[in-house]
């Protein structure tokens, strides 16, 4: 399935004119659709629990968002299956139909108990959207390599990365998380947390920063410089072209590893979830992301790549 995938889709041009854009875009605003509705339909076990009374609080403009997505997707679906007459046009057509079913109100899903683990559909979706309306226009603007193309060799593999790493991961990082906490509802209180969470936002953003940059920096060189490390590493560097998606091509080591240290910190110290939220999208992506590496100074963890 993923070599046909790679076949059809990997180093592919959208040239305008053909209907190639518009049914990418349909396809891709479909499964987005499908994965929104879902969350819609089950959110005790589908979404992120910090995020839930956000969801619950703005539930119109969430829910008029997904349904403008839909129409948008069922829009360049129909201009390219019927007016450009590509079939992955009708293929995106019918995706968004789909999300359209489930994401209509008609299907009225049963009430799921809250688990101590979830999918996360919902921090894939928005981690998606987001970086990929910023990264994919800054990386045309500042392309290292003028010739790579958006849809370039190997992203289809990174994308499966990518999804594994926002929700299958999520299902049992809880494990991660459970003796963090038990170590920290054991011990004394700790002196530190209330000056913490008297601070702003951005004073904490800038402290999480800096423990988190120290700290991966030498987790990052020990994954290079130790060769029983570099085989869980390895698969990081695998990839041939660079882009914003690739960062996400992590061991499943890796991907419980790096929640398990940031965690530690979080629970530690007690910073702002919103932090942490900032300091994933605004940090670690970038980290692999050339064009801001020229623009911004690099970080630590950018620095172990080179220097290793």
């Amino acid at each position: 399935m993923t070599d046909q995938l790679r076949k059809k889709f990997e180093n592919l041009q959208l040239n305008a004119g053909q209907g190639k854009i518009s049914a990418f875009l349909s396809v891709s605003l479909g499964f987005v659709g499908i994965f929104a509705a879902l969350c819609f339909l089950f959110p005790t076990v589908l979404t992120t629990p910090e995020l839930r009374p956000l969801y619950s609080k703005h539930y119109d403009v969430f829910y008029y968002t997904l349904l403008f997505g839909i129409v948008i997707s069922a829009g360049f679906g129909t201009y390219s299956a019927i007016i450009k007459q590509n079939k992955y046009g009708f293929y995106g057509l019918c995706i968004t139909i789909l999300a359209a079913i489930l994401g209509c109100g008609l299907i009225k899903a049963p009430t799921l108990p809250a688990l101590p683990f979830y999918a996360g559909f919902d921090y894939f979706v928005i981690t998606l959207i987001i970086l990929a309306l910023v990264f994919i226009p800054l990386e045309g603007f500042f392309a290292k390599n003028t010739e790579q193309k958006i849809l370039r060799v190997g992203w289809v593999t990174d994308m499966k990365y990518f999804m594994f790493s926002h929700i299958g991961i999520q299902l049992f990082s809880f494990l991660t998380v459970m003796p963090i906490q038990y170590w920290i509802t054991h011990i004394p209180n700790n002196p530190i947390v209330p000056y913490v969470q008297a601070q702003p936002i951005w004073l904490q953003f800038i402290e999480l920063l800096i423990v988190v940059d120290f700290t991966t920096y030498w987790l990052h060189r020990a994954m290079h410089e130790v060769n029983f490390l570099w085989r869980f590493h390895a698969i990081h560097h695998s990839t041939e072209q660079m882009d914003w998606l690739a960062s996400s091509r992590l061991h499943i080591v890796e991907c419980v590893n790096d929640p398990f240290y940031r965690n530690l910190t979080n629970f530690s110290v007690r910073f702002s979830y919103l932090c942490g939220l900032c300091l994933f999208g605004l940090y670690f992506f970038p980290c692999h992301f050339y064009s801001l590496q020229r623009a911004f100074p690099l970080s630590l963890s950018a620095l172990a790549d080179r220097n290793t």
